[in-house]
């Protein structure tokens, strides 16, 4: 898919991205850092790189669920790098009580190595706890992405930001490029999957395939 993605960039003169480029902008320039209080938190894992300590992107979104307590909140992530001491969820967790957050309402999922598999976890999550629409946190380059999945897969979601305000700076403006390309591949992979009616891709992107399958 991400082969196909640079073909359909390619045959698009590039606008496909550009589009992208510009929602992935859009959605995390205008992004909140507030949650309905009926809400349950979701806080977006990160790779760990070989460290146990949350810190950079990931403290953001964990101090972000710390600032809009006391509710639920659910941390995601399992190893996602092979020097982890732990899974991302269990970092989050000990990082959140260590800060005095209130064990009873922290839930984790240690599983999910990806995006797309971190909200299968929400997914869960709301289902088996009876909870209301859930508000995904995640850095503001990040939130377009997740928003776009969380939709194909039929989540009903808020977004919150986990910076206060979106950064011009060279290393964010590499990472929204890098995002526009994800999200590209994303489109191509959904429409590809559609038109030759492939249900093994379409099924783990799509509620559609999912509630076909029922």
């Amino acid at each position: 898919m991400l082969a196909l993605s640079m073909v359909w960039i390619g045959l698009t003169f590039g606008v496909s991205f550009i589009w992208a480029w510009i929602r992935v902008i859009s959605v995390g320039k205008h992004a909140g850092t507030q949650a309905p209080i009926e809400s349950p938190l979701v806080v977006l894992g990160v790779c760990l790189a070989g460290k146990a300590v949350p810190n950079g992107n990931y403290s953001y979104r964990l101090q972000r669920a710390i600032d809009l307590q006391p509710r639920p909140v659910l941390i995601l992530g399992g190893f996602t790098h092979a020097d982890s001491p732990c899974s991302e969820a269990a970092a989050g967790r000990d990082w959140l009580i260590a800060q005095g957050v209130n064990e009873a309402l922290i839930f984790t999922e240690d599983k999910s190595t990806n995006t797309l598999e971190n909200l299968y976890g929400v997914q869960k999550f709301v289902t088996d706890h009876g909870f209301d629409v859930p508000c995904l946190i995640s850095n503001r380059f990040h939130l377009a992405r997740c928003s776009l999945m969380a939709q194909g897969l039929g989540i009903e979601h808020h977004l919150c930001a986990a910076e206060a305000s979106f950064e011009w700076s060279l290393k964010n403006i590499a990472t929204v490029m890098l995002e526009a390309f994800f999200i590209n591949a994303y489109w191509v992979g959904r429409w590809v999957s559609k038109i030759f009616k492939h249900k093994g891709i379409l099924g783990r992107i799509s509620s559609r395939c999912q509630n076909d399958n029922d």
